[in-house]
């Protein structure tokens, strides 16, 4: 069974509030409760976050995965994609507007965050 989580943040990479407490935890504790194979399907649990700066700080020499488009009204945004590995589990992180490298994770912008 294939689960990923989304979320704007996730300890130990970038932490605001308790988004990124459970978002943080969450994930590589689902990862560690896989059953015997004759008891149900094995869990593949990955996260993605916004490549925030913070984060840029933290995570050395991420892999580049993928480019692409995000559609979005009026034009398509591009976007890159980058993985990389906080104890075990695989984290993909997104760069590309409308996050830009020197904004915070949250806004005073509901529009732009949501």
């Amino acid at each position: 069974m294939n689960v990923m989580f989304l979320a704007s943040e996730a300890a130990p990479l970038v932490k605001v509030g308790g988004l990124g407490d459970v978002a943080g935890s969450l994930p590589p504790a689902l990862r560690q409760l896989q059953p015997p194979a004759w008891e149900g399907p094995r869990l593949d649990v990955r996260l993605v976050l916004p490549f925030h700066e913070e984060i840029k700080l933290k995570v050395r020499e991420p892999r580049f995965v993928a480019s692409f488009l995000v559609d979005h009204p009026g034009e398509d945004l591009p976007a890159k994609a980058f993985l990389t590995e906080v104890n075990g589990l695989p984290v993909y992180l997104i760069e590309g507007p409308p996050i830009l490298p020197d904004m915070p994770v949250y806004s005073s912008d509901a529009a732009l965050d949501g």
